[in-house]
């Protein structure tokens, strides 16, 4: 288990990266997640008695202490009864804890559990009699695919979408993320129509989501075959959730990966879950920690195209920095050899590769400059400028 001497350093991304979690660890979660990067945990209920337990405001003083956010769940006894005086003393306990970001009522209401929409709405109804902070619920891609987003709008602020591709049955790296008609299991079947989905749904809903990935490996007890995502995985589903529109990051689930899943030496990813944090999810994290200013900032509008079909890109802009960011990733498996072309009111001197190996690219007199691209992969670059361009930007 991965273990951590002394206090951790808080998050320096501003864009929201993270976990599922719960309240049950009490006060050591929050340093060992900030430590690998870390800035949100969204904390179950879990084992916790009731509102007076401890373990809830040592997690919560520890999260304030390491600078994490935390989306924390309401009692699922409380919501489920309708406990309207239940609920509120939860809320009105914890709602001022610095800490506390929002709150989370429900997994999968629609497709897995049934929840039906009266009670959720009763239960977000309540919270905001004492709360302004946003209500956070997670659909599955069935319920989603079925309108749940739509049909739930007006129980919660914040969407999300699990959605777990990857499985331990002999399948190459990659597979999932496209169709895979001969699975026996349906669902998850091709996690980039899910995520599609999940941004039409929220879109409808008029309201923001969060992507929710694949963080552990099949342990003693659970029903399907989960593994650990490889590094260019999870990496390509963290840059085309944000592709996407995803407005936050997590993981599911801290408590299952750290000492908790086991090495699979014949999968794509062969190690356990402590070392995968390390491997994966921390240098993953601190990508978009290093980009968050750009993705939560301005977005370059009709400033770049590629000859590639599956070449898909964006530009950022870091406007307290005056830096530009280049995202560009392959979204189908085979090698491609794109020629980018960048429109800016200023002369675009060269690309530099951000977190890949590599050369600066220079780039043409015609803002032209060609990079080749294996299976799903994901490159990230920043724009070397003569001066820095005022115009093209909005700002989301």
């Amino acid at each position: 288990m991965i273990a951590v001497s002394g206090s951790a350093s808080p998050s320096v991304g501003p864009f929201p990266v993270g976990w599922y979690d719960t309240l049950v660890n009490g006060n050591t979660s929050a340093f060992l997640l900030t430590s690998l990067g870390a800035n949100f945990s969204l904390a179950y209920w879990g084992g916790i008695t009731g509102p007076d337990d401890i373990r809830i405001t040592n997690y919560l003083d520890a999260a304030q202490a390491t600078g994490l956010n935390v989306v924390m769940e309401i009692d699922p006894a409380r919501i489920a009864s309708q406990d309207v005086a239940g609920i509120r003393e939860i809320v009105s306990r914890f709602n001022d804890h610095p800490a506390v970001y929002g709150w989370y009522t429900a997994d999968e209401p629609y497709w897995v559990w049934g929840i039906p929409v009266h009670v959720l709405q009763t239960t977000y109804d309540t919270i905001k009699l004492d709360s302004n902070k946003p209500v956070f619920i997670v659909f599955s891609t069935p319920g989603l695919e079925r309108n749940a987003g739509v049909e739930y709008r007006n129980t919660y602020d914040v969407m999300m979408i699990d959605d777990y591709p990857f499985r331990l049955t002999g399948e190459p790296e990659f597979t999932g993320l496209d169709d895979v008609p001969n699975r026996v299991k349906n669902y998850p079947n091709n996690w980039k129509a899910a995520v599609q989905v999940a941004a039409s749904q929220a879109q409808l809903a008029s309201k923001p989501w969060w992507s929710v990935m694949e963080g552990w490996s099949q342990a003693v007890g659970e029903t399907d075959k989960y593994r650990l995502p490889t590094f260019d995985e999870a990496r390509f589903m963290n840059y085309w959730s944000l592709r996407t529109g995803a407005a936050g990051l997590l993981h599911f689930a801290y408590y299952r990966v750290n000492g908790g899943s086991p090495a699979y030496p014949d999968a794509p990813y062969p190690f356990d879950g402590d070392q995968w944090l390390l491997d994966v999810w921390s240098p993953l994290a601190q990508e978009i920690n290093i980009l968050g200013p750009a993705l939560m900032g301005e977005t370059v509008l009709a400033a770049v195209s590629d000859n590639r079909m599956d070449i898909e890109s964006d530009l950022y802009y870091d406007s307290e920095q005056s830096d530009y960011f280049l995202v560009a990733l392959n979204a189908k498996g085979g090698s491609e050899n794109a020629t980018f072309t960048l429109t800016l009111a200023d002369d675009i001197l060269a690309v530099e590769p951000m977190f890949e190996d590599g050369d600066r690219i220079v780039v043409g007199g015609d803002g032209s400059f060609s990079d080749l691209f294996s299976d799903y992969e994901v490159h990230v670059y920043k724009l070397v400028l003569a001066t820095i361009p005022k115009n093209n930007v909005k700002e989301n």
